[in-house]
């Protein structure tokens, strides 16, 4: 994630703390995974380029990657990450989704088909190492998919 630091962050109003200030237009979705997930203290939702490469790459409704580093298997417990259906950015549909596959999922986020990955933890910390991961690992995935043979 670059030099992002956990106080480039903002506190969103649903968050465990509060906030006083909205965090984004995707409010409705933070908001809809705190109801859900007990154990989100802490909620990122980011645009990485390869998250969303991530997505468009997995056959179906969840991604595996085929190569596996430890982290992932820490990350997924050594299930799927869920991927939410392409939903208007912002939309009560977005956030439904979203908040359905939560509450069903192992690993602490989910990869959103044409728009980017949220991801959640016990603190920003956490939440920030569970996009790392993410990322690094759909990366890894991309340039294994093309290697040359």
């Amino acid at each position: 994630m670059g030099d992002m630091r956990t106080n480039d962050l903002t506190p969103h109003p649903s968050s465990r703390g509060g906030a006083s200030q909205v965090a984004s237009s995707e409010a409705p979705l933070h908001a809809a995974l705190y109801e859900v997930r007990s154990d989100a203290h802490s909620i990122l939702h980011y645009h990485g380029c390869w998250s969303v490469l991530a997505a468009e790459m997995a056959d179906g409704d969840a991604w595996f990657p085929r190569m596996r580093l430890p982290e992932f298997a820490n990350f997924s417990g050594g299930e799927a990450v869920h991927i939410v259906p392409p939903l208007p950015p912002g939309s009560s549909e977005l956030a439904e989704e979203a908040a359905r596959l939560a509450g069903e999922s192992r690993p602490p986020g989910l990869l959103l088909r044409g728009h980017g990955a949220i991801v959640w933890g016990q603190s920003p910390e956490d939440a920030l190492y569970a996009a790392e991961v993410l990322e690094q690992t759909a990366l890894l995935e991309w340039s294994n998919a093309n290697l040359p043979e």
